[in-house]
C-alpha cells in the first residue's frame, strides 16, 4: 500500500475510502482518460446525457490557485430553450454500448500494508463494466441554452457527459487493526465518464465543442444530495388538518336548565372555622429544647455556689430576672416567671 493512502486511511467507513482510491482504480482499470466518478452514493447522478457546470473564479482565488468548484446540474433538456433542428436532444439522450472498448469484466484492487502494528487493507471489486457513449455530440449553433431559467446565471461555458464507464456490481471493503467495514452496490453504477467541453455565446447559443483534458481537470466536487438550486422547487408540505368548529345551535334545541334558587328552608353552607394562631401551639415544639436549657441556667443563677457573698448573688439574680431575655422567653413560651422555679430558697 502506498504510503499516502495508509495515512489517509483513518477512518473504517467503505463508503468515504472511494475517494481515496478511485484515481488509482480508474487508471488500472480504464486508462488515464476517463474521470472517476467523485462518490459512490451520488453515482447515479454522472449518466450519459447531463450536464456539469463549474463556478467561476476570482483572481484572489486563481493567484491562490485554489480549485474551483463543480457539480453536476441535471440533464440537457431542462436548459434547452429551442431547437434548431428536431430530434437533437432525443439522440443526445440517448446513448449506446461501444463494444470496441472491452473493460476487464472481474477487476479487484487489493492492497495492504502494516506500521507500528497496525494493519490496514482496501478491496475493490469491481464487476461488468461497460462503457456507453451518447448517439449525437451538439454542433455550433444546434441548440440554445437558458442556464438562468434554473438558477445558474452568468455561465459561459457547460460541461457535458459524452461517455460513461458503467459497472453492473461493486463492491468495497476496508479494514485497519480489528475493525472492518464493507459496501456493495448493484444495478447500473456509473464509475467514470469523459466530458466535452462547450462555450456559449451571449444569447445562450452553442458555440464550439472541444475534449476536456483529464489531466488538467482539477475541481472540487460537489454532491448532488446536498445541493439544491435556488429555482427547484421544494416539496409539497402537508396541509395542516384544520379542527372542526364547534356546531352552531339550532333554534329548535332545547335551552339549558338555568341553576336552581336557593330554598329560605335549605340551610346555609357552614363557614369554614378559622384557626386560633397560639403561640404555645406552634412554637412549644420548636422551643421545648430551650425551654430546657432556660430553667437549668435560671435554677443555677438561683443557687448561685457560695462562693459568693449573698449580695453578689441577688444583685445577680436581679439582672437575670429582669434582663430582656427572661422577659422575651417567659412571654413566647407562655410560662409564668413563678412556674420556672417552683420554690423560693432562704438566703441564708
Amino acid at each position: 500500500m502506498d504510503s499516502t493512502l495508509y495515512k489517509k486511511l483513518t477512518e473504517c467507513n467503505a463508503k468515504s475510502t472511494w475517494p481515496l482510491v478511485r484515481n488509482t482504480v480508474c487508471t488500472q482499470l480504464l486508462g488515464d482518460k476517463p474521470i472517476p466518478v467523485p462518490d459512490l452514493e451520488d453515482a447515479a447522478a454522472y449518466d450519459a446525457g447531463n450536464i456539469v457546470v463549474k463556478d467561476s473564479q476570482t483572481m484572489v482565488d486563481k493567484l491562490k490557485r485554489s480549485a474551483p468548484s463543480a457539480k453536476v446540474v441535471g440533464r440537457m433538456e431542462t436548459f434547452v430553450v429551442k431547437e434548431m433542428s428536431t430530434g437533437i436532444l432525443r439522440r443526445i439522450h440517448h446513448a449506446s454500448k461501444d463494444t470496441e472498448v472491452t473493460p476487464n469484466t472481474a477487476y479487484e484492487f487489493d492492497e495492504s500494508d502494516m506500521k507500528h502494528g497496525v494493519k490496514k487493507m482496501v478491496v475493490v471489486q469491481i464487476t461488468g463494466c461497460e462503457k456507453w457513449t451518447i448517439d449525437y455530440v451538439p454542433r455550433e449553433g444546434d441548440l440554445m441554452l437558458d442556464m438562468s431559467m434554473r438558477g445558474y446565471p452568468n455561465i459561459k461555458k457547460i460541461f457535458l457527459l459524452k461517455d460513461v464507464f458503467y459497472a453492473s456490481e461493486i463492491n468495497v471493503r476496508v479494514i485497519i487493526g480489528s475493525r472492518s467495514d464493507s459496501y456493495q452496490a448493484k444495478g447500473r453504477i456509473p464509475i467514470a465518464f469523459t466530458l466535452m467541453k462547450f462555450k456559449l455565446d451571449a444569447n445562450g447559443i452553442i458555440n464550439s465543442e472541444t475534449e476536456v483534458d483529464t489531466q488538467k481537470w482539477k475541481v472540487e466536487w460537489t454532491k448532488p444530495s446536498l445541493f439544491r438550486n435556488s429555482k427547484e422547487t421544494l416539496p409539497e408540505r402537508p396541509k395542516p388538518q384544520l379542527q372542526e368548529s364547534p356546531k352552531k345551535r339550532s333554534p329548535n334545541d332545547p335551552l339549558p336548565e338555568p341553576p336552581k334558587k336557593r330554598s329560605p328552608n335549605d340551610p346555609l353552607p357552614e363557614t369554614p372555622k378559622k384557626r386560633v394562631f397560639h403561640p404555645r401551639d406552634e412554637m412549644y415544639p420548636l422551643f421545648t429544647r430551650f425551654n430546657q436549657i432556660f430553667f437549668i441556667f435560671y435554677a443555677h443563677i438561683r443557687w448561685l455556689p457560695k462562693a459568693f457573698d449573698s449580695e453578689t448573688a441577688d444583685l445577680l439574680r436581679a439582672i437575670f430576672k429582669y434582663s430582656a431575655v427572661y422577659r422575651t422567653c417567659s412571654a413566647v413560651l407562655c410560662v409564668p416567671a413563678h412556674k420556672i422555679v417552683p420554690h423560693q430558697i432562704d438566703k441564708n
